[in-house]
């Protein structure tokens, strides 16, 4: 399996990436995800970083004996009660836990697993991409932290807001921030001069798949040779069984 992880800043946020990405091994599964602080928030690379570590804590605490789509509830869950918690020890308003959750969650034995969206974000399954795309409007998980209290409410907001994508076979997969949808040219001058498609190059192209550096490699080369920059940060996770 060859996994490559990125975390880039945007041109349009000149102090901090407010994206970032969680990669953790638990007996036969595994956890990837990708977190999205929101640019109006305050101090959003704090809420996907704060967001992504209590998830990666509460994933090492999990019964890895159930199914992944049971499992990945489970973990959501527990990160719902743990985020409660840290907003009142850190007094935390919503404006500072604003942050994308976007999940895959993988038993490496049966070679599947499961996918959850909060908010927005990119998706490839083997080839078919899914955007998920609320108009700059995410429905970011802090909005509905006082609304659940327990599991019945949980299980209530998670059939109406969660996104879920099964993945019963990896060949080749891919989260992503939005970000990735972000890239422009340069060089206005040359902005009808045909280009790569950035988020073909980065997420289905194979080329310098066995390169760890596969992934910046290639966002240098978009800038660089294409004169393509992405505006928004970009986090994103691709795995190629």
């Amino acid at each position: 399996m060859l996994i490559h992880q990125l975390t880039k800043r945007g041109s349009n946020h000149p102090d901090y990436c407010e994206d970032y990405t969680v990669i953790s091994a638990k007996d036969d599964l595994m956890l990837f995800g990708v977190f999205d602080g929101c640019s109006s928030g305050t101090e959003s690379h704090f809420a996907s970083a704060l967001t992504g570590k209590i998830i990666k804590a509460e994933f090492q605490k999990l019964n890895a004996k159930n199914q992944p789509e049971n499992l990945i509830k489970d973990l959501l869950f527990n990160t719902v009660l743990k985020l409660k918690q840290q907003k009142i020890d850190l007094l935390l308003n919503e404006d500072e836990l604003l942050s994308t959750v976007l999940l895959f969650l993988y038993h490496k034995v049966e070679n599947k697993g499961v996918i959850n969206i909060i908010g927005d974000g990119v998706i490839n399954i083997n080839g078919i991409l899914n955007i998920t795309d609320q108009n700059n409007t995410p429905h970011y998980l802090t909005y509905y932290l006082d609304d659940i209290n327990n599991k019945q409410e949980f299980t209530v907001w998670y059939n109406k807001e969660v996104g879920v994508f099964p993945v019963n076979e990896l060949k080749d997969l891919t989260i992503s921030t939005d970000g990735i949808r972000s890239y422009y040219s340069v060089n206005k001058q040359e902005k009808d001069k045909e280009k790569i498609n950035p988020i073909d190059y980065l997420i289905k192209d194979d080329w310098l798949m066995n390169n760890k550096a596969m992934l910046k490699r290639k966002c240098n080369i978009l800038y660089k040779k294409q004169g393509l920059k992405n505006a928004d940060d970009l986090g994103m996770i691709r795995i190629i069984a």
